[in-house]
């Protein structure tokens, strides 16, 4: 029954919107990325607001799973890659600048032509 609701909730969203349902997965995927990491107040470097998208999405496929009475293997693993492409490549950033912060800087060159365009009274 609540796969069933579930799923004519989902359906309702997407007929109204008139857009495909992989565009709403990468909405979803970002959103609960960003409310889990509000609401836990925990940074993105963590992976745990990741870890909350990847449990949403689980959550989403398996009420998938029991609306239609059998696993879609295709539509099941291309929605996960909607999903949580970018949640993976924004939490992997984060941690990687939490572990190299110099990546998050202008390299020599770069900073170079910013302090002539300045200099210049262009920035």
């Amino acid at each position: 029954m609540l796969a069933t609701a579930y799923h004519g909730w989902i359906e309702w969203i997407i007929n109204a919107s008139q857009t495909m349902d992989k565009v709403w997965h990468i909405h979803a995927g970002l959103t609960i990325l960003l409310l889990s990491r509000l609401l836990l107040r925990t940074p993105l470097r963590s992976f745990v607001p990741f870890g909350v998208v990847v449990v949403a999405e689980l959550i989403n496929e398996l009420l998938d799973r029991i609306h239609f009475g059998q696993w879609r293997w295709e539509d099941t693993v291309s929605d996960a890659v909607f999903t949580l492409f970018w949640p993976l490549m924004i939490s992997g950033y984060a941690l990687l600048l939490s572990r190299f912060p110099a990546l998050d800087s202008p390299g020599p060159r770069i900073a170079g032509l910013l302090r002539r365009l300045r200099s210049r009274g262009g920035g």
